[in-house]
């Protein structure tokens, strides 16, 4: 939405900023369970973050990695080097798909589950965690942009605060429509990750 290229255009050396200090929203759990990471595209560059961490405290880790092609996959060649058997690749290309069912049913019983891809990635990794039973404080997830239901209908909403009501269109998310009214709301990721809004 325009900060990076701000960024980019507007900073140099020099300028003070005033800013607070990063927060993470996607962190790793800081116990000895097991972690069962699974990305898809570019949903690795957090995820390779992860298993990096994770080896270096000695940590029991399986990688689950999707991508179109192994020429597609970003940090492949790197992360076969240093994971190994611990990392399972999947290229579409290759007919080679991941059933998130079996990878979610063959983790250890105590397991943490990180997910970061597409939308359906994600959801069908929430989906299997439900009918397996696994509770949701281990699945952790990570989107990048907000989740629309292709069955969404228009709703009205009532802000409280305000007394305004707004109508939310079926391809619209509410915090989309509070700023299209120019609503002074707060908000972090605009992905439905952070919970700031």
């Amino acid at each position: 939405t325009g900060g990076s290229r701000a960024v980019h255009e507007s900073f140099g050396i020099g300028l003070h900023l005033r800013c607070g200090l990063p927060r993470n929203d996607f962190a790793l759990h800081d116990d000895d369970r097991p972690a069962v990471l699974i990305a898809g595209g570019i949903g690795i560059a957090p995820i390779k973050a992860m298993a990096h961490a994770l080896k270096a405290r000695g940590a029991a880790t399986r990688l689950h990695y999707a991508a179109r092609s192994r020429q597609e996959a970003a940090f492949r060649s790197e992360l076969e080097h240093h994971f190994g058997g611990a990392l399972r690749f999947y290229a579409a290309a290759d007919g080679k798909r991941m059933e998130i069912d079996r990878v979610l049913a063959a983790a250890p019983a105590d397991a943490m589950f990180y997910v970061c891809g597409p939308h359906r990635l994600v959801d069908a990794a929430r989906r299997a965690a439900a009918a397996l039973g696994i509770e949701a404080d281990r699945m952790r997830i990570e989107r990048f942009a907000a989740s629309i239901s292709p069955d969404a209908k228009p709703i009205e909403v009532e802000l409280r605060r305000s007394g305004k009501t707004l109508q939310v269109a079926k391809d619209q998310t509410i915090l989309d429509a509070v700023l299209a009214a120019r609503v002074d709301a707060p908000y972090g990721c605009r992905a439905g990750n952070c919970r700031a809004c």
